[in-house]
């Protein structure tokens, strides 16, 4: 029997290289490129258009990361993969920390200028709220939050805002880091927490993998030991 093909998606502000401790990892995988989305356009319709690249003549498992975890919620609302992944996000708006549900309120972003991602004050906080332990993975990502473009950002954090879901997909596996500061896991339920934060796809990737491996083998996931 072939084993599903897992497509994932990166976070905002990151790209395939996200994945590079996947590729090697056991089992069959393809990472959605982002598209340049519309002015003012939805999650909801974002994601469908993302969507038309899966082959859904084929079993498939979707994974997202962070903002890439709200996009595959989405894309599993209207094609029911076999399995959904999340990876460091949530899958209803219900479970944003606190500043989140503020700015959805209260949408003071607005006023940045895209040029403000460049600022290098602004990539130390970023890099701080990642929760980054290696210098590797710190260097990584600057490189892809250099190598996006600052008005998706802009848009991704808009949708994000905007984005008022509240339907859990069926067959929902999430991972999340214990110290996640972006999506605090106090407000995540229902996960295998392992050590790390917000940045575990990247410095946790042993433990990713092999919870993920286990999904596709169609392992009873609940038997994976929690750490």
């Amino acid at each position: 029997m072939k084993l599903p093909k897992v497509y994932f998606i990166p976070g905002m502000g990151a790209n395939k290289d996200l994945f590079a401790n996947q590729r090697n990892a056991g089992f069959e995988m393809e990472v959605l490129e982002w598209i340049t989305p519309h002015q003012d356009e939805t999650i909801e319709d974002y994601s469908g258009r993302l969507s038309e690249s899966l082959n859904i003549n084929e079993d498939f498992i979707i994974a997202g990361v962070s903002f890439g975890g709200v996009v595959a919620v989405e894309i599993a609302k209207k094609l029911s993969p076999l399995k959904t992944i999340l990876i460091s996000s949530v899958p209803t708006y219900q479970e944003y920390p606190l500043l989140l549900k503020f700015l959805s309120c209260f949408p003071i972003y607005r006023l940045t200028p895209q040029s403000i991602y460049t600022n290098s004050f602004v990539q130390k906080f970023i890099l701080y709220s990642m929760g980054f332990q290696t210098d590797k993975g710190k260097s990584l990502f600057l490189d892809m939050l250099r190598n996006t473009d600052p008005f998706f950002i802009q848009w991704a954090i808009d949708a994000l805002m905007k984005w008022k879901n509240t339907t859990i997909p069926q067959s929902l596996l999430r991972i999340h880091g214990k110290d996640d500061r972006i999506f605090p896991s106090r407000n995540v339920k229902g996960a295998y927490f392992i050590s790390g934060g917000h940045s575990i796809i990247l410095e946790d990737a042993e433990n990713v993998n092999k919870i993920i491996r286990l999904a596709i083998d169609n392992t009873l996931v609940q038997d994976y030991p929690k750490s």
